[in-house]
């Protein structure tokens, strides 16, 4: 493969993963917006096994309570124990709430910054000007 080529790569294949990362990202705003907003209330525990730690939310929704045990912890930068939560139902299964996580569409966005910096890194150095002849007060 040719040098210009190698270099032209890692530019499209930033500029790719950023594609996606907003495709991933509008997605996931495209499915939120048909859900419900429910306030819930927000738990951490220790369990199992090395204290893992498992996020709870319960919430009512049509009247049932509900809990989930399933709670993504990648988003405990975001929560507080006992705060209001704002949990996302899917009005055909209430019991599967959703919670707000764009991990998927950031990662491809952050993979696609860095090969677009390591393309840049790849570029060769300014050279040197060549002004042609000095002017003649400089002889």
């Amino acid at each position: 493969m040719e040098e210009k080529n190698k270099k032209s790569a890692f530019w499209w294949v930033g500029v790719l993963f950023i594609c996606v990362g907003i495709f991933l990202i509008g997605l996931s705003v495209f499915y939120l917006a048909t859900y419900d907003k429910v306030e819930g209330e927000l738990y951490i525990t220790k369990k199992g096994r090395n204290n893992n730690i498992r996020v709870y939310v319960t919430y009512e929704y049509d009247g049932k309570l509900y809990e989930d045990i399933g709670l993504s912890s990648r988003n405990l930068f975001t929560m507080k124990d006992g705060k209001k939560y704002t949990v996302y139902i899917n009005p055909k299964k209430p019991e599967w709430p959703k919670c707000v996580d764009f991990t998927f569409g950031i990662l491809p966005i952050v993979f696609g910054i860095i090969s677009l910096k390591v393309d840049a890194m790849d570029k060769p150095k300014n050279k040197p000007q060549d002004y042609g002849e000095d002017p003649p007060w400089l002889k």
